[in-house]
């Protein structure tokens, strides 16, 4: 077997060194090799290991290890890789591009993704046309006080909001629509729900009842939620989910009045 990655962690002794590899493609694995040819390697160290893949109920993610044969090393990284097992936010939100090749943030990285990619595959099979609306705008969607101003030349642009007119622009020539855009409000993150940036998904459907829309919202939910249990169930569990929970989803959902909400 061979794969190419980056040294996630490292262990030498005295006469082997275990060295667990992160590959983009299988995850983590540990590979031995003797400590004089790994002694050089340095966390996020660049390597290519071949070897044979072997059963050891010992060894890290899955009881499976490469006792390696042949080690050929890309690039050294510098040995003070400033992150170890505990930090501050601080410092994590200060080395950010490290901080991302952490086992909780590559799981959430990849959860993202697999919404991203059901919510698309949802809307295909249920015939609604994907756009692509601008992100320069020259006005507002929901008022004009968290609008982000760009020069745009001689004139005054915005960052968009929403997609939103642009979607109920093009029902009238596609039918059911939607978009996956960034949106951006100019207003200070004082609670999680307050943010400057953020994945916008947004549909809109012609010749659609309250009650139409809310069993479209509904269905996707249910369909994202239920494919990504079936495809994520590494990740969901590295990152302490309860996946008994969700799969207790059921639809048609509990429905709450504006009036009782309040």
């Amino acid at each position: 077997m061979k794969i190419r990655g980056w040294a996630y962690r490292l262990r030498k002794q005295k006469k082997n060194s275990f060295i667990l590899i992160r590959d983009s493609r299988n995850g983590i694995i540990q590979a031995i090799f003797p400590t004089e040819i790994a002694n050089r390697l340095t966390i996020e160290s660049s390597i290519e290991v071949e070897g044979v893949v072997r059963e050891d109920p010992r060894a890290p993610e899955g009881g499976y290890e490469i006792a390696g044969t042949k080690l050929k090393i890309f690039n050294i990284a510098q040995s003070d890789f400033p992150i170890g097992e505990y930090q501050s936010t601080e410092m994590l939100l200060g080395n950010r591009h490290l901080a991302l090749r952490s086992r909780r943030m590559i799981a959430m990285a990849r959860i993202r993704s697999l919404v991203l990619k059901f919510a698309r595959q949802w809307f295909s099979e249920n015939c609604l046309t994907e756009i692509t609306p601008p992100i320069l705008v020259k006005g507002a969607v929901e008022g004009g006080s968290t609008l982000f101003k760009v020069d745009y030349f001689d004139e005054v642009a915005f960052l968009s909001q929403s997609a939103q007119l642009y979607l109920e622009a093009m029902i009238f020539c596609l039918g059911p629509v939607w978009c996956i855009t960034p949106s951006f409000r100019a207003e200070k993150s004082r609670t999680i729900r307050h943010l400057t940036e953020f994945t916008h998904l947004e549909a809109e459907l012609p010749w659609a009842s309250l009650e139409d829309i809310l069993k479209a919202q509904e269905r996707l939910i249910f369909s994202v939620v239920q494919n990504v249990i079936n495809e994520g169930q590494q990740e969901l569990s590295l990152l302490g989910r309860n996946i008994e929970c969700l799969k207790a989803i059921e639809i048609p959902f509990d429905r709450l009045s504006y009036e009782r909400a309040i």
